[in-house]
């Protein structure tokens, strides 16, 4: 709790949590992270706990958290980076518009090992149609 108080207060990334609306009980988070203020850019993150996958929940809180990294963040583009075997991320990230701009070697550091992962990328305008996206969550 104070890695994400501290965060926010100094704006270097922004962690959400996602909570179940009836309990309040975690369901996964999300974020905006690895920001650049001086190229308006930044990355988003997102996870779902397995009994809560495939309900529209990690789409839901991945577009609340480009709203607020085009918003009140000021940010330009915001990237979605998976791991080349993670097609539900991959699925989250093209329903939202998002475009996928490569497949990048050694991208990601996971599990003590390199690994090459898929790019995508969202910018303000991309977000247009999204009053219009149903959502689940």
């Amino acid at each position: 709790m104070q890695f994400t108080q501290e965060a926010w207060l100094n704006r270097t990334e922004f962690p959400l949590g996602i909570f179940e609306a009836k309990t309040g009980s975690v369901v996964g988070g999300t974020g905006i992270n690895q920001i650049n203020k001086a190229y308006r850019v930044g990355n988003i993150g997102y996870w779902v706990s397995t009994p809560h996958v495939g309900r529209g929940v990690a789409r839901f809180a991945a577009k609340q958290a480009a709203l607020l990294g085009f918003g009140e963040l000021g940010l330009t583009r915001l990237e979605i980076i998976t791991l080349t075997h993670n097609t539900a991320s991959q699925r989250v990230a093209a329903s939202l518009g998002a475009s996928r701009e490569c497949q990048a070697r050694n991208r990601l550091y996971f599990q003590g090992a390199p690994h090459d992962a898929v790019v995508y990328s969202l910018v303000p305008k991309d977000s247009a149609g999204w009053s219009n996206m149903r959502d689940n969550a």
